[in-house]
């Protein structure tokens, strides 16, 4: 609509239990005051203002819905005390409701995120504001692991805009800590699982004899053996 004051912007509601389909819509201006409901097909009181009519298509309202692409992350293999790579996901609201508000990305224990690559990362909850009931957004995501030998998982929960919460699956590891040489480790009368931390048994035997095998890994690539000997009688 536009007048001498310029051209407004109207908000108009759907009635509720209105037909779905094609329907006229008649939109009238008066230039005294605006008109009210009780005046849509009668006189306004003034000699000037318009009246038109347009089709309008009246469809099922949608429902506020979130979506994430991808719906995973896996950060691999990172030392404890370490920081993983950034890792991103992109973070996606239709019809949102109220069409202007936040959605609050919460992340889990040793996992940070940030509305910016590069960060600063935030082991707290962080707001994303949308506007228009739309969102379309990208989460930087970071893996801070803080003791070793351990497997990492959680779920990133994004919620707000009326629509369901919706999560990311992430998942890391840490190895074991790297030890400066010499290595001494006392494996006397050790059984399994009472092994030194992050040592495995892997027990070999042949026709003539037999011996434990102690494997000691550090890194993903590395690893320290040793073979303790003991003969068949």
């Amino acid at each position: 609509m536009q007048g001498a004051s310029g051209t407004a912007t109207v908000v108009i509601a759907v009635p509720v239990g209105a037909s779905l389909g094609i329907t006229r819509m008649s939109v009238r201006g008066g230039d005294d005051s605006q008109p009210t409901s009780a005046q849509a097909c009668g006189a306004s009181g003034s000699a000037y203002g318009q009246a038109h009519d347009y089709l309008v298509n009246i469809i099922p309202a949608t429902a506020p819905a979130l979506s994430v692409d991808p719906t995973s992350i896996s950060f691999g293999s990172v030392v404890s005390g370490g920081t993983s790579i950034e890792y991103s996901y992109s973070l996606t609201g239709l019809n949102l409701d109220p069409p202007a508000g936040e959605i609050t990305i919460i992340p889990p224990t040793n996992f940070e995120v940030s509305e910016m690559t590069g960060g600063p990362y935030s082991s707290d909850p962080i707001n994303v504001s949308y506007f228009g009931g739309i969102l379309n957004t990208t989460i930087y995501v970071v893996f801070r692991p803080t003791t070793s030998n351990t497997l990492y998982s959680g779920n990133i929960a994004n919620s707000g805009g009326g629509a369901s919460s919706i999560s990311v699956a992430l998942t890391g590891i840490s190895p074991c800590d790297a030890m400066a040489l010499p290595v001494s480790e006392d494996f006397n009368a050790v059984t399994t699982p009472n092994l030194p931390d992050c040592w495995t048994k892997k027990i070999v035997s042949t026709s003539s004899k037999c011996y434990n095998h102690y494997n000691k890994s550090f890194f993903t690539l590395w690893s320290l053996s040793f073979k303790l000997w003991r003969c068949r009688i």
